[in-house]
């Protein structure tokens, strides 16, 4: 007959036995919670789904996505989807016109700048000082990017620091000139281009660019390096200024700035990138203050610019 003291015992050492294996049971469901929980599509190796992408702009690191231009999307719909300006995208990418094609990869960064390849042996100030940033902020400028990218400082006097071939760095607040943006939100667009009934003469005719509501005074700058071909007085333009820009597909296009108050800029001269050329008036026919934008091709047609004859 079994004690009362030895049934103790026996519950005792039964107990003890399985303390460990009760501990070894929650140590594999953690680590299995654990596996569960790992997102390897975040991981930079990785190359992410793209119905992640959505979700890139709401980490607080640099990350490069790629993704594959689908059917009839453009990068409008694609700076949506991902929350990154389209500047962004045609710097990063070489893109002239805001219609890359089907099937086409693009490189996606999650912050405002510019992806660049290093295609040869390249000093860092080589880089950077081709960007207005980097010529505007300098050293303090180099520093940042390194350290965005996560390279050690290196000595930035150190002329023959160089970067080799195939390295990617990310240029934050840094663009390429691409494309020939407005330079003013659309936002502010009160009249695009086509047909409209024309507000001060009253009669039905081709509008060919688009008309951008801004305050008196508020200075022009341009989106595009280019040679002034014209500044002066234009008839219903009033005052306008033109610049003559040449594209990366060979191809010249020619921005009008009209309605300006002031004209800052002469004929032949070199304009460089965000560089002010006039500001915001209301003169020539106008019923107030806007700035007038189109773009010309060589034939001096005025193509849609939503169109790929813009470009």
């Amino acid at each position: 007959m079994t004690s009362p003291y030895r049934l103790a015992m026996n519950g005792l050492l039964g107990g003890m036995l399985l303390l460990p294996s009760s501990y070894l049971i929650r140590d594999r469901m953690e680590t299995t919670s654990a596996t569960s929980t790992l997102r390897p599509e975040l991981l930079l190796t990785h190359l992410p789904p793209a119905p992640l992408f959505d979700q890139i702009h709401k980490l607080n690191f640099p990350v490069i996505a790629t993704y594959v231009v689908k059917e009839r999307e453009d990068l409008w719909s694609i700076s949506q989807r991902f929350h990154v300006d389209q500047f962004t995208i045609k710097s990063s990418n070489d893109l002239e016109n805001p219609f890359p094609p089907t099937g086409s990869v693009l490189l996606i960064p999650n912050e405002k700048g510019t992806v660049y390849d290093v295609d040869k042996p390249e000093t860092l100030q080589s880089i950077t000082r081709g960007f207005g940033r980097g010529k505007l902020l300098g050293t303090a400028y180099d520093q940042q990017v390194l350290a965005i990218n996560h390279f050690p400082l290196p000595d930035l006097k150190d002329p023959g620091r160089t970067f080799a071939k195939g390295t990617r760095l990310f240029l934050p607040d840094a663009w390429k000139p691409t494309g020939l943006e407005p330079p003013f939100s659309l936002r502010h667009q009160t009249s695009g281009w086509g047909l409209r009934k024309h507000p001060v003469l009253g009669i039905t005719r081709a509008h060919k660019g688009r008309d951008l509501a801004m305050p008196y005074g508020t200075p022009v700058p341009v989106t595009r390096p280019g040679t002034v071909t014209f500044a002066g007085w234009m008839g219903g333009y009033g005052n306008m200024v033109e610049i003559r820009h040449q594209l990366r597909n060979g191809h010249v296009r020619y921005t009008r700035y009209g309605h300006l108050s002031r004209i800052r800029v002469h004929e032949g001269q070199h304009v460089s990138m965000y560089q002010v050329i006039g500001n915001v008036g209301s003169t020539g026919i106008s019923t107030g203050p806007h700035l007038h934008y189109e773009i010309r091709d060589e034939s001096g047609n005025a193509p849609n610019p939503n169109s790929k004859a813009a470009y």
